[in-house]
């Protein structure tokens, strides 16, 4: 659904990403895990078509994308089903979008603005699902929650997720975040940005020993660490 083939993508003589190179299979929960500042959201831009690689290839085999943001990107001035009706002709389907992500009981005229930030947060999935995604990217979509709604909007992901059949790219700095939702992670290194290593099909039993992989891996390449580490 997405390859990312020896990409190399650099600001000026400022080096980037670095011979990047791993895909999002379709149907998979995907995680990207690296320091804050490496180059994942460069990553995202690639995805979208923002950016060009400087080299290598980038290969999109999705024809819908849904994007969830770190920013909040609603329009606060209108309801929420207008928020969704905004990107989404189909009225049925926003509502459906709506009450997948727990905010169905609530006036649909309601405006977004005057939501708590859990909620904005619920709305922007909604929207973000109301294009019917075949691929869905999230940035970093939970900073700025406490950490009772983080935690409880992480573990309702893949609910929504499996409901509506979507592959899924979670993009992180946080491993206990990643490791929640994701059955697969790359981690990455610091710039000049490279893969450090691949994790597929993690299981539970195995999440603990996975955690403290990517965290000696991490530490000796000396990246910052900003993760919970407990």
């Amino acid at each position: 659904m997405l390859q990312f083939d020896r990409v190399s993508f650099s600001y000026g003589n400022e080096t980037v990403l670095d011979e990047i190179s791993f895909s999002v299979a379709k149907g998979t929960y995907q995680g990207l895990i690296g320091p804050s500042g490496c180059g994942k959201t460069t990553l995202i831009q690639l995805t979208t078509g923002l950016l060009e690689a400087s080299r290598g290839q980038v290969q999109r085999r999705f024809n819908r994308l849904g994007l969830v943001c770190q920013n909040d990107t609603l329009i606060e001035e209108i309801g929420l089903l207008k928020n969704l009706t905004y990107v989404c002709a189909d009225k049925d389907l926003a509502l459906r979008c709506l009450e997948l992500v727990g905010l169905g009981d609530l006036p649909h005229t309601k405006r977004a603005g005057a939501l708590s930030k859990g909620m904005k947060k619920r709305l922007e999935i909604a929207r973000a699902l109301s294009v019917s995604p075949d691929l869905l990217i999230m940035d970093e979509p939970f900073s700025g929650l406490d950490q009772v709604a983080k935690i409880a909007l992480i573990a309702q992901m893949k609910h929504f997720l499996t409901a509506t059949e979507t592959t899924f790219w979670y993009v992180t700095h946080d491993i206990d975040e990643a490791m929640i939702i994701c059955d697969d992670l790359t981690v990455l290194s610091a710039k000049p940005t490279r893969v450090l290593k691949r994790f597929g099909q993690i299981q539970q039993a195995d999440k603990a020993a996975v955690k403290k992989q990517i965290l000696q891996l991490l530490r000796e390449k000396s990246c910052v660490l900003p993760f919970h580490q407990k």
